[in-house]
């Protein structure tokens, strides 16, 4: 009898307590991600244009980011690194064309509130080379590894937050000019 009492009270308890924890919220650790985004996904040949790179820390803060951008150079050539302003200090920018690599990199200032939030972490200007079908502008990435793209958390200790990153697809089309010049001479032939 004991037991059928205790059986009733542990399943009267169970039945108040389960739809008390399905209704409770779910939370979950969105890790920081970098992506590429661009305006113009179609430029011309010798064409300027611009591809930002995001910043999102999901539920995390970051105290430091590296991007690190890697692109064809038979296909494109970086013409200019612009820092964002979701960080105090932009520490380094630099472009190499024969790697095909620009790397662009921040830091908040010691003692100043790490940075939580979505933003553009800074820009690059592309000048198309040549044409060419759908080419892939990415990230350096290996998950977990400080080299390369990352998000750190602290200045201090160099662990990796960077969940994803996502690049962005171009397809270099000849110039309206060149276009037209051949539409015209297939006329002709």
């Amino acid at each position: 009898m004991a037991i059928k009492k205790a059986f009733k009270y542990f399943a009267i308890g169970l039945g108040l307590i389960l739809p008390a924890l399905a209704a409770a919220p779910v939370y979950s650790q969105n890790k920081p991600s970098l992506s590429l985004a661009t305006t113009n996904p179609q430029p011309h040949v010798g064409e300027i244009f611009t591809v930002n790179i995001l910043l999102q820390t999901g539920s995390f803060e970051a105290s430091a980011v590296d991007a690190v951008i890697v692109f064809n150079p038979q296909q494109f050539e970086a013409q200019e690194i612009i820092p964002g302003q979701l960080f105090a200090n932009y520490l380094f920018h630099q472009i190499d064309n024969q790697k095909g690599q620009a790397v662009i990199s921040a830091a908040i200032n010691p003692g100043e509130p790490l940075f939580k939030g979505q933003g553009v972490f800074g820009q690059i200007v592309f000048k198309p080379l040549r044409s060419g079908g759908p080419t892939q502008i990415s990230f350096n990435f290996t998950p977990g590894s400080a080299n390369g793209s990352n998000v750190a958390s602290t200045l201090f200790l160099r662990q990796d937050l960077l969940d994803r990153v996502e690049g962005v697809t171009i397809a270099v089309t000849d110039s309206w000019w060149r276009s037209l010049l051949n539409k015209l001479l297939n006329l002709f032939n």
